[in-house]
């Protein structure tokens, strides 16, 4: 059964399993954020081709696409730990052969490219897993500030720890940080293995299809209008996003007339509020509630998006983007825990990835988009339409919600209210 969302229950503590996981998270993302930063270095030393190049950040969402729905499936009937541990080994064993290719030169693009897709596959599955055991680890009412820790964790060892050190490493030698990144996986996959017990969703009756089993994932949100909004907003907040970076570092470059150490601090601005919304959004959940979070945040990042539009300045948009990094991390922590409390624990999979799906949808059409309207006007406009377009979808999710009488009513099946 779901769980009831009830932020006024008074908070146990979070459990030693917990930090295993949570360090094991910070690992494996330390692992991918060098490896992130050390791609694009390898790939610009044997080519100066810009589609070559950009090609090895397109893999990352395809990967998504191509396994969100069966990743899904595998979720809801694997042993969740041990499904983690699987993602980190299959990673491990891609980063090293990787890694003996680009100490023997023998690197091409085809493996780059492969390499990327596995490294999103290895990802995406360890992720969505993470999520069902975080929730069988933590207390309810713990949940949202431990999800909070983790993606905090995540995107602090991503966005600070790594891009320095795999930048470093590289300058050592072409190989090393890939070295690291293997290195990263063997590590986390010992802690994740070091938890121990059984994270397997309970199912009764005789064993079905996989198609079956995508049915009764898309039926559970369809039945109830909480998810169906919720699918439809995922997917404008990717296609906000993919406008939003799409051309972001020509915005700060020659709208702005900044340099390369400008964009960086842009860029920086916003991963500082996407690790400082994760630290608060389980206080502000017991302050104002799951729904008005969950909404607020999403209006609140949207705002923020056309005042990094309109921004004259270099440190108006790094303002402008540090709130929307915090709005960004509170509509994606807080959604993870509302999932993990109203969604069935043998559904929790294919619902989680059916939700990264559309978002990924969203951003691979959004950075074609993008790279339109900045053809057809300035780098300003993808900014401005992505956060108008993302605030009517806040607004239009806040109405309906209301209308529902709050989340948890909306979340049941069969909500829609009787025609007049």
């Amino acid at each position: 059964m779901p769980r009831t969302v009830r932020p006024g229950r008074a908070a146990r503590g979070i459990p030693a399993r917990y930090w295993r996981i949570w360090t094991a998270t910070a690992l494996s993302n330390l692992g991918n954020g060098i490896s992130l930063v050390a791609m694009p270095l390898l790939a610009a030393s044997f080519t100066d081709d810009p589609i070559s190049i950009a090609g090895v950040g397109l893999f990352t969402p395809l990967a998504k696409i191509a396994v969100s729905l069966g990743g899904g499936v595998l979720v809801d009937r694997a042993d969740r730990r041990m499904l983690m541990v699987s993602a980190d080994l299959l990673r491990l064993a891609a980063m090293a052969a990787f890694t003996g290719l680009v100490a023997s030169d023998e690197i091409s693009f085809a493996a780059v490219y492969t390499v990327v897709f596995v490294l999103a596959v290895g990802e995406f599955l360890y992720d969505t897993a993470a999520t069902a055991v975080v929730r069988d680890l933590v207390p309810e009412s713990r949940l949202t500030t431990a999800n909070g820790w983790l993606y905090a964790a995540e995107d602090g060892a991503q966005d600070f720890l790594a891009p320095p050190l795999g930048a470093a490493l590289f300058v050592l030698a072409a190989w090393l940080p890939f070295a690291a990144d293997s290195f990263t996986f063997a590590i986390s996959a010992l802690l994740v293995l070091s938890v121990g017990g059984r994270f397997k969703a309970e199912r009764t009756g005789p064993p079905v299809s996989v198609r079956h089993d995508l049915g009764e994932g898309f039926g559970f949100i369809a039945k109830r209008r909480f998810f169906r909004s919720a699918m439809g907003v995922w997917m404008v907040l990717g296609f906000a996003l993919g406008l939003a970076l799409a051309t972001l570092v020509l915005f700060v470059l020659e709208t702005l007339g900044s340099t390369e150490y400008g964009f960086a601090a842009v860029v920086t601005a916003g991963a500082v509020g996407i690790v400082l919304g994760n630290l608060v959004t389980g206080r502000l959940e017991r302050a104002l509630g799951a729904g008005n979070v969950l909404v607020g945040a999403v209006i609140v990042s949207g705002v923020a998006l056309v005042l990094t539009g309109v921004s004259p300045v270099l440190v108006a948009a790094a303002v402008a983007q540090a709130v929307w990094g915090i709005g960004f991390a509170l509509a994606n922590t807080q959604m993870v825990s509302l999932r993990q409390r109203l969604v069935p624990d043998e559904l929790l999979g294919r619902v989680t990835g059916v939700f990264g799906l559309m978002s990924s949808v969203g951003m691979v059409v959004g950075v074609m988009a993008g790279g339109v309207l900045t053809e057809l006007g300035t780098p300003r406009i993808p900014l401005l339409a992505a956060g108008v377009v993302q605030v009517g979808a806040g607004l239009a999710w806040l109405l309906l919600i209301r209308r529902a009488g709050g989340v948890e009513s909306a979340a049941r099946a069969g909500d829609d209210p009787e025609r007049p």
